[in-house]
């Protein structure tokens, strides 16, 4: 083989090695800010059921849909807090919603989460430190994450509600975001 012909298939596979890792690298890079994201995986859920991630949101508190809203109550948290929200379907057709508010004070929306739910409900605190709300026939459990704000509704029995919230609060806490 001339040397050309070899300097062109070393250049060849050198390129060809380089694409492949930069792939790699982007899939991992990805793979990585999910794993570093405050939401919950499916898997995190637990519980005997079959969870699925039904949709990711980025938005502003001010954005959520209504029925996100804790106890209807939109003053929790200031209108522009950044929000991440995770929606969750098990196979047995239970839902679970996971808001974190960031950007804030989280200890000042807990405390208006305790306020504003007991205005329109009944609110009992919890270890976790949590806040357990019940209002209009639905259940929110609001707890802190550092600096961030954790919010777990849905149609999943109440206990299960309880420790998919804690799971969340300790998930955000080594999770950042």
């Amino acid at each position: 083989m001339k040397l050309s012909t070899l300097v062109c298939v070393a250049v060849a596979a050198l390129l060809t090695g380089g694409c492949g890792a930069s792939s790699a690298q982007s899939a991992t890079s990805a793979q990585s800010r999910e794993a570093a994201s405050p939401l919950l995986s499916p898997e995190q859920l637990g519980g005997g059921r079959t969870w699925t991630a039904t949709e990711t949101k980025e938005m502003r508190w001010v954005e959520l849909a209504p029925e996100l809203v804790p106890c209807g109550r939109r003053v929790i948290a200031p209108e522009g807090a950044h929000t991440l929200v995770r929606s969750f379907g098990a196979d047995d057709g239970s839902s679970v919603s996971q808001l974190v508010a960031t950007g804030i004070e989280a200890m000042d929306a807990f405390k208006r989460f305790h306020a504003e739910c007991g205005a329109v409900g009944t609110v009992e605190s919890a270890a976790g430190p949590a806040h357990i709300a019940r209002a209009n026939g639905r259940v929110a459990i609001a707890a802190t994450a550092g600096d961030s704000f954790v919010v777990i509704g849905g149609t999943a029995p109440e206990a299960d509600l309880i420790r998919i919230a804690e799971t969340a609060r300790k998930h955000a806490l080594a999770n950042p975001s």
